[in-house]
């Protein structure tokens, strides 16, 4: 139990069933978002209700004269397909702590009302058809959307939303206002989500203002990541060859990667081992037959047909084929063996074309075995790549998995150069089957690559690298499930084969971070669409897998599938952050708006302070970014009220444990702020009936100026609101041996009265939540309580 005791000091309530006057609201609660029906619990309430209930209290301000305050509602029901008929209203209200009620009052004076009239609330609305050409509301419509399913035909919106063009719960999700000098109102909202901005009235002013994706992306400098096509698009073509090059920049690759080996003639060409019997027909050439033979490429036997056995006029006799069966094999000889010099004229010519600059990533390929027959690569490299003045350090890359080769390459030319890691395999736990680069081999030099992915070795590698270029699973590995305990992986799903599919991820190691700390990029390899490389947690989604990687830092990625690729980074990097709610997803399907969105539903701006000053707003998400590697980051965003837009200041708040969210963001100054951190339980915890209690809803101070050194804001608690101090027993049913509890599920209003005294008010989910007793709705509680230090308060 907290030590940061509170002391309750006032208590009002305002009854669940407490309606204004306004539309038939409650006739959708059936509808899922799905245009399903759901089954109702509405804990005993009869619906729908004759007018507006006055509830889902998700934002509070000071009213017109002290003691009096606004308090906004949210969209009403909970859902989008739920709240056609809830208006958008903030309404003013009186907590009389001595009665213990809650009365209505006028929002022009503060002076006491016998309900909640007209007089009470302003409306939100869009009587100057601002979104007009931005979104379809429920005021542009005749029937409510998604009631055709309730009735026949659909259920008729009501007039007054119609000739007042009154904004609804399906329009908007209001989370959040402040009250700006001008007298003007800013809302925080979570379908867009948005920032709206109202007159006096609460009539539109301009156009929905959409939030920046301001998730920050962990890559070395900064930059988005780069997709780099692996063998060009290997898994739609025939791997290294032009037109697999040029499908994957036409799916949006930025590099495309050939794997360089030599002819007999000193020719550097495409392909991915000196041996070509699994990537060509030369099988079915008879005339090359008897250069079918046994050669040793780094300390491996190998048969076939080798690239050093022919010329490049030989070559080109040859036809590329795809190696794996399980892929299209309806390519197989159409295309020929590129040479470096070809692949490099076709990406100079989509730059003529199209003005997308292109680069290339070669990789030299068994260097050792190369020199070792007359054949090094190095020189002939450099020197085409000179010969064509293609040496700007942003369009290439070259990669080697020996070291000597990089090296040799250092002195010779001055691009980037990247150190690849390898791995014989997955052990089943998870574990690398370490092996060692093939010159160290042969110089004796015992070292692996494990030893290279050390702060020490990565060191070393900077002295002769810009980057490294690891087996992915370098950084996040897979483990197998035993259950028969004979130290083979099982076949989880049953498909005859064990693989990446049968398994699960293991939690991501240090090497992105130690690459960093040692000034090198990192680009993984490889990213594969078919699901015997996903992992299970994927669940057969390779973009998913992809942002992950994207989300611990990696600055670049190889893939056979460059479109899935350019998506899994777009959706990273897009310009604003959307809910499954964002009118652009609108004719979507549900499940394409839920894969569409890099927000999840309900997390939008459920905070938004007012800073001391009164020119900047910073607006926080409940939820974090569906990409981001940490899922206990919020994001803050700063608005400048003077220009309307973001500034590009941008904080990060750490939640105490995965599930938990945020319910208000509130200034105490221009620098220190007040935060409701939340889970999601309801009801007493030693009440064995609430099978989902409530056991962490607090009050934190946070500080702008003190960050952490993981980069986030310093937070102090500052109460503990299931440990409240009741001395005075003014609690009622909310107290229990002097301890007062707030336990609700949804906890979205603070507001400082003074230096030491904070008003606090839940959101009663009318008609859903039941935190105070089963079977109830609860009612929406105001309470005053005392903090044990004061607040250095500058708030107007």
């Amino acid at each position: 139990m907290s030590t940061n005791i509170s002391q309750l000091i006032g208590r009002a309530v305002l009854p669940a069933a407490t309606f204004a006057t306004g539309a038939t609201s409650g006739q959708f609660l059936t509808l899922n978002n799905d245009g399903t029906i759901a089954t109702l619990n509405a804990n005993g309430q009869s619906v729908p209700f004759n007018g507006q209930p006055t509830q889902g209290f998700s934002a509070v301000l000071p009213g017109a004269k002290p003691g009096t305050y606004l308090v906004l509602v949210d969209n009403g029901y909970g859902a989008k397909a739920n709240s056609a008929d809830s208006l958008l209203r903030f309404y003013a209200v009186e907590p009389d702590f001595t009665t213990g009620k809650v009365y209505p009052v006028s929002v022009k004076t503060g002076d006491r009302l016998d309900s909640f009239t007209s007089d009470s609330l302003f409306q939100l609305n869009d009587r100057n058809n601002i979104l007009k050409d931005f979104q379809t509301i429920v005021a542009d419509l005749n029937t409510y959307p998604g009631s055709d399913k309730l009735q026949p035909g659909g259920i008729p919106v009501d007039p007054a939303i119609k000739a007042g063009r009154l904004l609804t719960g399906a329009d908007f999700d209001l989370e959040s206002f402040r009250r700006s000098s001008d007298g003007t109102y800013w809302f925080g909202e979570e379908f867009g989500l948005f920032l709206l901005h109202t007159d006096a009235k609460g009539t539109l002013l301009e156009a929905p203002i959409p939030t920046p994706n301001a998730l920050p992306l962990n890559t070395l400098n900064g930059q988005d990541p780069i997709v780099i096509g692996h063998r060009g698009v290997s898994g739609l073509r025939p791997e290294h060859t032009l037109a697999s090059y040029q499908l994957a920049i036409d799916l949006g690759a930025d590099f495309v990667e050939p794997d360089l080996v030599s002819t007999k003639d000193g020719v550097l060409i495409a392909r991915h081992e000196v041996n070509i019997k699994d990537t060509t027909d030369v099988a079915n050439h008879p005339e090359f037959a008897s250069r079918f033979t046994t050669k040793t490429i780094d300390g491996t036997a190998e048969t076939g047909w080798f690239a050093d056995d022919f010329t490049l006029a030989e070559i080109k006799t040859l036809r590329a084929k795809e190696r794996l069966a399980f892929r299209d094999q309806s390519f197989n000889g159409q295309f020929e063996i590129p040479t470096l010099q070809e692949i490099i004229d076709l990406v100079k010519k989509v730059e003529t074309t199209t003005g997308k600059k292109i680069g290339i990533y070669p990789e030299t390929k068994h260097p050792t075995y190369h020199t070792s027959v007359g054949l090094a690569l190095e020189i002939p490299l450099v020197s085409i790549l000179k010969a064509n003045n293609f040496t700007d350090p942003s369009r290439v890359f070259i990669q080697s998995f020996e070291v000597g080769n990089l090296k040799a390459l250092n002195q010779l030319i001055d691009v980037p150069l990247i150190q690849l890691y390898d791995a014989s395999d997955v052990a089943l736990d998870g574990s690398l089957i370490e092996i060692q680069p093939y010159d160290f081999v042969v110089s004796g030099d015992k070292r692996t690559y494990a030893d290279l992915r050390t702060p020490e070795g990565l060191a070393e590698v900077a002295t002769y690298a810009d980057g490294i270029g690891p087996w992915k699973r370098m950084i996040v590995s897979v483990k197998g499930v035993d259950a028969n305990g004979d130290g083979i992986a099982d076949d989880v799903n049953g498909d005859g084969t064990v693989d990446d599919a049968d398994k699960t991820i293991t939690p991501p190691t240090s090497l992105i971070t130690d690459a960093h700390n040692a000034g090198l990029l990192v680009h993984p390899y490889t990213f594969r669409n078919e699901t015997r490389y996903l992992a299970s947690d994927y669940k057969g989604d390779p973009e998913r897998e992809i942002r992950q990687f994207i989300g611990l830092g990696v600055d670049g990625f190889f893939t056979d599938f460059a479109g899935t690729g350019k998506a899994a980074r777009d959706f990273v990097t897009q310009q604003f952050v959307r809910s499954p709610d964002n009118p652009a997803f609108a004719n979507l399907s549900e499940a394409d708006k839920i894969k569409s969105a890099n927000l999840p539903r309900s997390k939008g701006f459920e905070g938004m302070a007012l800073n001391a000053t009164g020119d900047k707003l910073y607006t926080m998400l409940e939820g974090a970014i569906v990409s981001d590697s940490n899922q206990n980051r919020l994001l803050i965003n700063e608005f400048d009220l003077k220009t309307k837009q973001y500034t590009g200041e941008t904080f990060s708040y750490r939640l105490n444990a995965p599930g938990r969210a945020i319910g208000d963001l509130t200034a105490i100054n221009d620098h220190e702020f007040i935060v409701i951190e939340r889970d999601s339980g309801q009801g007493n915890a030693s009440d064995p009936a609430f099978t989902n209690p409530a056991r962490s809803k607090k009050l934190y101070k946070i500080d702008l100026n003190v960050i952490d050194q993981d980069g986030f804001v310093e937070k102090e608690l500052l109460a503990d609101l299931l440990n409240i101090s009741d001395p005075q027993a003014i609690g009622g049913n909310g107290t229990t041996n002097g301890v007062f509890t707030f336990p609700f599920t949804t906890i979205e209003d603070v507001l400082p009265i003074d230096a030491q005294t904070l008003l606090v008010i839940n959101d009663n989910n009318y008609p859903f939540s039941v935190g105070r007793t089963l079977g109830q709705p609860d009612n929406s509680e105001f309470i005053e309580i005392k903090l044990s230090k004061p607040l250095d308060l500058k708030v107007r």
